[in-house]
């Protein structure tokens, strides 16, 4: 998708009578035209031009126009997710160094994050620190303008390995963060105190049965609602963890490899659901991968990190999917776009291995590769 270039000091001009019909988008746009950051002319020009979009498509367009060209005024709260020069270390292994980087916050949408990197340069890590898994050793890391002090139910994620609890059965799998969720909400001390030793009874469990039941359906689980995991596929198995994680309604889901381990078909199968359902969440995502295609098939933007210790050294804006996921990956077009960010993100690393030596802990550098897979690639 081009970037538009507006002039400065435009005097400011009636919102436009193109404004997207969503809420969040008009107000965006009123809200651009007022601070004579866009004539009405120029913001009818960019809609235009990308006319036919969906909705989240649109959010996307316009939350790129934002932050690329008005972060200044932007209030901490208004970015979802915000590292500021963070490095971690684990004793003297130095795992992530000085990541920066702002995700901001439009309501009603969210950005889908794609993290590439070659094996041990602190992808995981990136996660774990945003999940609160462990604190960063140095900088900042805030959740709308709030530090991350530890793990919350703002955030959700879903792992590589299968974390589904083995002696409950799917449905159940599914409700259990709904009743965390439900324990811990503020209610008479008498409630409480019932609800942790007998456990949630009538009404509120029926609700929350009926809210797991919803998300099992949505992720095509219907049918399997009373099996225990060991009589799921790997597939199916991912899907209640997707389930499970999306029906508390994290702000912030977080993927760690979770089609890693799945065949080509069904992995398809699942970036399809993927999409669909983060479609209808108001949730930023952030996806670690070392299949490209799936990274650009997937997100708004693709993070590339640098060999260990990790840091971003490039960001790749890719237009958003409109097929589905086996049949846009075998287009000429979309395997282009994986070959041009495969041949920039070869020629860095090769560059850092060129430059070889030891690091500050003497280790080698330069001494992984990032692998591209190239299955389905047409050259």
């Amino acid at each position: 998708m081009s970037e538009a270039h507006f002039p400065q000091g435009e005097s400011p001009a009636p919102p436009p009578a193109a404004a997207p019909q969503h809420d969040h988008l008009r107000h965006l746009c009123d809200l651009l035209v007022s601070e004579g950051l866009l004539t009405r002319d120029q913001l009818d020009t960019m809609l235009a031009r990308e006319s036919g979009l969906d909705a989240r498509a649109d959010s996307s367009l316009l939350q790129r126009f934002w932050r690329d060209h008005y972060p200044q005024n932007a209030a901490p709260e208004d970015w979802v997710v915000s590292f500021e020069n963070v490095s971690k270390r684990f004793g003297r292994y130095t795992a992530v160094r000085d990541v920066n980087f702002k995700i901001y916050d439009i309501a009603g949408g969210g950005e889908f994050i794609s993290v590439l990197g070659p094996s041990g340069c602190g992808k995981s890590t990136i996660l774990n620190m945003i999940a609160g898994f462990y604190p960063p050793t140095e900088g900042h890391i805030l959740i709308k303008g709030r530090p991350v002090t530890g793990p919350g139910s703002d955030r959700g994620m879903v792992f590589q390995s299968y974390s589904s609890f083995p002696n409950l059965r799917v449905w159940q799998n599914v409700a259990f963060g709904l009743m965390l969720k439900e324990l811990n909400r503020p209610k008479n001390p008498v409630t409480g105190l019932l609800d942790r030793i007998i456990g949630i009874r009538g009404a509120r469990r029926r609700a929350i049965r009926e809210e797991a039941m919803h998300w099992i359906e949505r992720v095509g689980l219907e049918g399997s609602e009373d099996k225990y995991p060991d009589e799921l596929s790997g597939g199916m198995r991912q899907r209640v963890a997707l389930a499970r994680t999306l029906a508390v309604k994290p702000r912030v889901l977080l993927m760690d490899e979770p089609f890693g381990a799945l065949d080509r078909v069904t992995r398809w199968e699942m970036q399809d659901l993927l999409i669909r359902i983060w479609n209808e969440v108001d949730a930023t995502v952030f996806l670690i991968t070392h299949d490209l295609a799936e990274a650009v098939y997937l997100g708004d933007r693709v993070f590339v990190l640098s060999e260990a210790p990790g840091t971003l050294v490039e960001e790749v804006p890719v237009p958003h999917p409109d097929k589905p996921a086996a049949e846009m990956q075998r287009t000429t077009e979309f395997n282009m776009i994986v070959n041009e960010i495969s041949a920039k993100v070869e020629a860095r690393y090769f560059a850092q291995q060129v430059a070889g030596g030891e690091d500050e802990h003497g280790d080698a550098t330069g001494s992984h590769r990032f692998s591209v897979d190239t299955e389905d690639a047409i050259s």
